[in-house]
């Protein structure tokens, strides 16, 4: 082969190489965008979604003021002053509160 013929197999070879290193690397630009632009809409979406059921949604708070009965509390008395209200005395005691919760 003449010197000018390998010359030219060695340009056609470092430019293909070229060609594949390029579109490789734009191909992983593009897959990176991809993903970019993929999260940054799931990150918007799960925002939206978040946002109106936070707006839509109603909280129920659940929790329960337990008064011991007058049974209960002579076992384990109130400290002073802090005796249940009369209306509670024995309608929010655990056992008056498991009934209206089972029954």
């Amino acid at each position: 082969q003449s010197d000018h013929h390998r010359n030219y197999s060695l340009v056609i070879r470092r430019y293909r190489h070229r060609q594949r290193t390029m579109t490789s690397s734009l191909v992983r630009i593009a897959i990176s965008l991809l993903f970019a632009l993929q999260f940054t809409f799931l990150s918007s979406a799960f925002a939206l979604v978040m946002e109106s059921s936070i707006s839509t949604s109603k909280v129920i708070d659940s929790h329960l003021h337990v008064w011991a009965s007058t049974d209960e509390s002579k076992k384990f008395p109130y400290a002073d002053g802090q005796d249940p209200p009369s209306t509670l005395a024995n309608r929010a005691s655990t056992e008056q509160l498991l009934k209206r919760m089972d029954g």
